[in-house]
């Protein structure tokens, strides 16, 4: 990876990295989190950006004490991160804080939302509904059903939009994709 002069196309910082990877950036900490794929999948680096400029790249570590899966959101507040795999780990401007284990789902899924209630909204794989969770407790509170596997979400204006996707005949591997909106208000 490197960051390049917009102007001349110089390198202004560049850094390596060893395999094929995930990239997750938390805009609220300027830090690009890489998760390695392949023989190195337990490992993450951490590299912060100051100015454009990659500094402090360290190793986690975490070394698969839990699965981080393959898809990040980032909590409204910046302080966890929820993986698709169902686990919840810190964010922190602190290495030693940082991606430690908070809580877990118990399952999978495809994506996630927020609301400006303190309500992360998941859906599931192979699950025609969407979960609603409290953040802050891990509780359940409310499940809304969808025409078909709700494969992307998004809140806006207490509304939960999502794209669902169903097969277009039964045994196809042909899909229909909808866009659905649900009132969670």
């Amino acid at each position: 990876m490197k960051k390049e002069r917009g102007d001349t196309g110089e390198a202004v910082s560049k850094n390596s990295v060893r395999v094929k990877s995930l990239v997750f950036y938390n805009s609220l900490l300027n830090r690009l989190y890489i998760k390695s794929l392949g023989s190195y999948a337990n490992d993450v680096e951490g590299f912060t950006i100051e100015e454009g400029v990659f500094t402090g790249g360290y190793y986690y570590n975490y070394h698969g004490d839990y699965y981080l899966g393959n898809k990040f959101k980032l909590s409204p507040d910046g302080q966890q991160i929820y993986s698709n795999s169902g686990v919840v780990v810190t964010s922190s401007i602190s290495r030693e804080e940082d991606l430690k284990l908070v809580s877990k789902f118990g399952r999978e899924y495809l994506d996630a939302t927020f609301d400006n209630n303190n309500r992360i909204y998941l859906s599931q794989v192979n699950i025609n509904r969407i979960y609603v969770y409290d953040s802050s407790t891990m509780d359940g509170i409310d499940s809304f059903s969808t025409q078909g596997y709700a494969q992307y979400l998004n809140y806006r204006n207490g509304k939960i939009i999502a794209i669902t996707k169903t097969n277009k005949f039964e045994g196809s591997t042909l899909y229909n994709y909808k866009i659905q909106t649900i009132d969670v208000q």
